[in-house]
């Protein structure tokens, strides 16, 4: 009654979701004894699907995922927290502890799903190379049938290498929807033409978190291993995706290195891995997020199909011009060096320059050195 009365984002099935929940945690330990009475809620998200569940007494706490039906989502927290990389799973929706059965009739999750996790009150702090060397080595199989799902969705993927780019967009529903959007064949030509990864370790297909920097990151306690949270964008991709969040912290490169290789990189191993972050950082955020997030009329924030298509040409030039100087950079260790060094005394990292200026800035590198 209470979160009803404050919040007019939830309804009468989020309260009865809440009872379940608190019902079902009184399996674990820490909530024996514990009643709907005893415990104080209260809202960690916005969007209003993320409460904080405390006892009065401070014994137990929990954080409840309501709408946590996604078979995805369940399926690689589990992984994760079987590998000690996320927080414990305390309770799970009826529906969700039995294989992940659909609905029969719409062949949709209920939207009862929730997922009860310990919570963790101190913050992680930026992901360390050791904590994405951990979670690059997971197995990348658990993927598989997902895949086949988005491809099914998005058929131009399967055209696409295992460690596109573009699993990290389109795993949740926003970036699902880019074909009512985006004509295919454009995204096709956008692809074709942006530089893709290279090196062993930047283009290696492992299990990525997809959003992970510091808000990601929780620890138990102060003194604790850091843990991942929100599995939202979560796939298969190439490794770089991941170190792109890093992509202005040489330390977390050489750590990530130190624990994949077994023995001290070198500096042209740490620097050639910290470019490739630097561009997969540029075209994440500043190309494909752009183009995977457009709209188009009549959503009250879309576009027209001839805005679209101008906006669309433009970053397929933009893309042409940015894979001629990357390959260039690619081959001169000195101009690789002078990219990585862009970051040093930038506020905010010269990987997050606009995408027209970061262009300009490399092409004016490669002019100088001609």
């Amino acid at each position: 009654k209470q979160m009803l009365q404050q919040n007019a984002g939830w309804t009468k099935e989020h309260a009865e979701t809440l009872e379940l929940a608190i019902a079902a945690l009184q399996e674990h330990p820490d909530w024996v004894g514990v009643t709907p009475g005893d415990v104080i809620v209260s809202l960690l998200s916005k969007r209003s699907n993320v409460v904080l569940l405390s006892s009065k007494s401070g014994k137990a706490s929990a954080v409840l995922h309501l709408g946590y039906g996604n078979p995805r989502l369940v399926t690689a927290h589990m992984m994760l927290t079987k590998a000690g990389l996320a927080v414990d799973i305390l309770a799970l929706a009826s529906h969700a502890r039995d294989g992940f059965p659909t609905n029969a009739e719409s062949g949709q999750w209920p939207l009862t799903s929730w997922c009860a996790m310990a919570y963790g009150a101190a913050e992680g702090g930026d992901p360390t190379g050791a904590l994405i060397s951990r979670l690059h080595k997971l197995s990348t199989s658990w993927f598989e049938p997902f895949r086949a799902e988005i491809i099914g969705d998005l058929p131009m993927l399967a055209e696409e290498p295992a460690n596109s780019a573009l699993y990290p967009l389109v795993t949740d529903r926003r970036g699902r929807e880019v074909s009512k959007h985006i004509p295919s064949e454009k995204l096709r030509d956008l692809m074709a033409l942006l530089p893709r990864p290279t090196g062993q370790h930047a283009e290696r297909l492992v299990t990525v978190h997809g959003d992970l920097y510091d808000g990601n990151v929780v620890r138990m306690s102060t003194d604790g291993p850091q843990l991942l949270i929100d599995f939202e964008y979560m796939s298969v991709s190439c490794a770089v995706h991941d170190l792109a969040f890093s992509c202005d912290d040489l330390g977390v490169m050489q750590d990530y290195l130190q624990e994949m290789l077994g023995r001290a990189p070198t500096t042209d191993e740490v620097e050639e891995l910290a470019f490739e972050s630097i561009i997969a950082y540029h075209i994440h955020f500043y190309v494909l997020r752009e183009v995977i997030w457009t709209k188009s009329l009549p959503h009250p924030e879309g576009k027209s199909l001839a805005e679209i298509t101008v906006m669309l040409d433009s970053y397929l030039d933009h893309a042409r011009s940015l894979a001629e100087v990357v390959a260039v950079i690619r081959a001169c260790q000195a101009l690789r060096h002078a990219v990585v060094e862009f970051p040093a005394g930038l506020e905010g990292g010269g990987c997050m320059y606009e995408k027209a200026i970061f262009l300009e800035k490399m092409q004016a590198l490669v002019k100088a050195s001609t």
